[in-house]
């Protein structure tokens, strides 16, 4: 039976990464970096660095199209994403083309939903078959099977650690400490975003101290992840010139004193937390830093969305509030109340077609987390075991969440709260475990009677949210594929253009127009004042660019600093683009009939 529901599973995902892999695109700018490192590969490989096709009109990178992506050591340009991620990702490209690119987050969905049943088996689960395909298939995860992004990956990784200490608490086999180490030291390897799994999984065994002889278990467990650590290390020493590699140098280390800053007012990263957690919304107020003033100034789309979440936030706060203290079991008539609320929550957010930031809005089945399942009557035995392994679960799952929501950045575009697709799996068990029990009440005769009356409405409730759930992810698959169509105009936008070099005021334009970034033109990014501008439009006027195409969200981006240099607007260029871009083309008055100007101006024009 797990091998047919993996390969149900597979089908699907097959099915919908085809549908993705037609259009030849990306989803957003973090997956167009990891693309353009792809293609790198490919024409160099195995090494990574990354060729810059506008090098002779930027050589010292200036206007550089990768933006804060980029990462530049010994003379060589890196981008800053996992480089093992790209070497195997180019291998399945080079076999399998845009299809390939989704065989390694299948892998990490399939691996997911494995790691799920093994520790629902270990909880002693009757139908740990659910779990499993809830969390293939009804949560963020199946979204992220589907696309090329790593995010399933290390959530695969993730949970197989996870269900590596819960099988060593069980079997007091201490090797296996080592063995969850090792597989968390080896997700290192594709993203540092599973770092706070270390101090987690380091508590589980302090909390299991009557269980495991925790001092050795935490030794073993360190040794596990510094011997695939260690590696890493010194391959980031020798190619980027720092051990920690460019992701983390970039995003965390060289800023250390901002964060930890930032995390000591809580008025800044708070909003942002809620936000990721419980609010609707699309992918806009992402970044933390901003959504405090945001808050403080909305606009009409933004005073729209808030709205909204208050309204939404209640039945989701509520449900919190009754599965923590119990009375969802007690008072069923309150919890069907809340149960609607949810599913109305839901519609809400299946009807618009906007990204949704909220762990708990797009799926909310993962609320039944929450619901603390009914005690029985004595706790030796099995039933202290299963209830042990859930305290770890839950411990480990909180001790991940709080330092993640609490980062400076909470993630651009994304479907669910991308940067907690790790817990999904810890919280797809917890959510499981109080419906097992209400099924398992079906049959106890004494339990029966008494539960009855209660037992099967909240069984139908909370069906109907499982349900919703999966058709959340549905509409989190189409909003997808739409982001990866309006990539694929950018994209075409600019291999149609009759000019050689593209200019942008944009800066995610270049990665998203990655399946284009190595097909002949030379692209640019062009953002600022006149005089930072300027010395630009002189490089081009000087190795002869005659025309160029502009995308920004202005026919007339960067006008100033061209006009002193002598290009004028195409006249008739300019058009509409996708993303709400505007397209227009420039070109020296020679281009147009007319002899050229001088530049003018000087070198570079005065700062004012």
């Amino acid at each position: 039976m797990v091998f047919l529901a993996l390969l149900g599973v597979l089908i699907v995902y097959l099915l919908a990464a085809a549908d993705i892999a037609r259009l030849r695109a990306v989803w957003s700018p973090d997956t167009g970096a990891r693309l353009i490192q792809v293609q790198s590969v490919l024409q160099h490989p195995p090494q990574w660095w990354i060729a810059y096709p506008a090098r002779e009109l930027d050589p010292i990178h200036q206007n550089s199209p990768f933006a804060f992506f980029e990462f530049n050591y010994n003379g060589r340009t890196y981008l800053t994403y996992s480089f093992l991620f790209a070497l195997l990702s180019a291998a399945f490209f080079r076999a399998a083309g845009y299809l390939g690119l989704a065989f390694l987050p299948m892998l990490g969905g399939l691996g997911s939903a494995l790691a799920v049943y093994g520790m629902a088996r270990l909880l002693r689960f009757r139908y740990p078959l659910a779990p499993l395909l809830l969390v293939a298939l009804a949560t963020p995860v199946a979204v992220y099977s589907v696309v090329f992004w790593d995010h399933s990956v290390t959530t695969a990784i993730a949970a197989a650690s996870l269900y590596l200490v819960l099988r060593a608490i069980t079997t007091g086999r201490t090797w296996l400490w080592m063995a969850a180490g090792a597989t968390l030291g080896a997700g290192f390897w594709f993203h540092e975003i599973l770092l706070p799994f270390v101090p987690a999984l380091l508590v589980a065994a302090w909390w299991c101290r009557r269980r495991v002889p925790w001092l050795r278990a935490a030794a073993l467990f360190l040794l596990g992840v510094t011997l695939l650590t260690v590696p890493l290390l010194l391959i980031n020493r020798s190619v980027y010139g720092t051990p920690f590699g460019p992701h983390l140098s970039n995003n965390r280390l060289t800023s250390v004193s901002s964060i930890v800053g930032f995390l000591l007012r809580p008025g800044e990263w708070g909003p942002g937390a809620l936000y990721t957690l419980f609010f609707w919304g699309d992918s806009s107020p992402a970044y933390t830093w901003e959504l405090k003033q945001w808050l403080q100034n909305p606009w009409p789309q933004l005073r729209h969305e808030l709205n909204a979440s208050y309204w939404m936030l209640t039945p989701v706060i509520a449900w919190v509030l009754l599965g923590v203290s119990g009375l969802w079991r007690r008072s069923v008539p309150l919890s069907l109340l809340t149960l609607g609320g949810l599913l109305a929550s839901g519609v809400w957010v299946l009807r618009h077609g906007e990204l949704a930031h909220s762990l708990f809005l797009t799926c909310p089945l993962l609320l039944f987390a929450f619901a603390r399942a009914p005690r029985e009557g004595r706790e030796e035995g099995a039933s202290a075991d299963v209830r042990l392994l859930l305290q770890v679960i839950g411990l480990v799952t909180a001790i991940y969440t709080i330092p993640t929501i609490m980062k400076p950045t909470m993630g651009g575009t994304e479907w669910g709260a991308r940067t907690l697709l790790a817990i999904v799996p810890g919280l797809v068990l917890l959510a499981w475990a109080p419906i097992e029990r209400l099924l398992d009440q079906r049959g106890e005769k004494a339990e029966a009677r008494r539960h009855a009356a209660g037992t099967r409405p909240l069984l139908v409730g909370m069906s109907l949210v499982i349900l919703l759930s999966a058709a959340l992810q549905v509409r989190g698959f189409r909003t997808a594929r739409t982001m990866h169509e309006r990539s694929r105009q950018v994209a075409d936008a600019i291999a149609r253009s009759p000019d050689d070099v593209i200019l942008t005021s944009v800066w995610w334009v270049p990665m998203n127009a990655a399946s284009e970034f190595y097909g002949g033109k030379r692209i640019l990014f062009a953002n600022g004042p006149t005089y930072a501008t300027f010395p630009l439009f002189q490089r081009l006027r000087q190795a002869g660019v005659r025309s160029y195409t502009l995308l920004g969200f202005g026919p007339t981006d960067l006008f100033d600093a061209a006009v002193l240099a002598g290009y004028e607007a195409i006249p008739g260029a300019a058009r509409p683009g996708p993303f709400g871009l505007q397209l227009n083309r420039f070109g020296l008055p020679g281009t147009m009939g007319a002899s050229a100007a001088p530049v003018q101006g000087g070198d570079v024009p005065p700062r004012p």
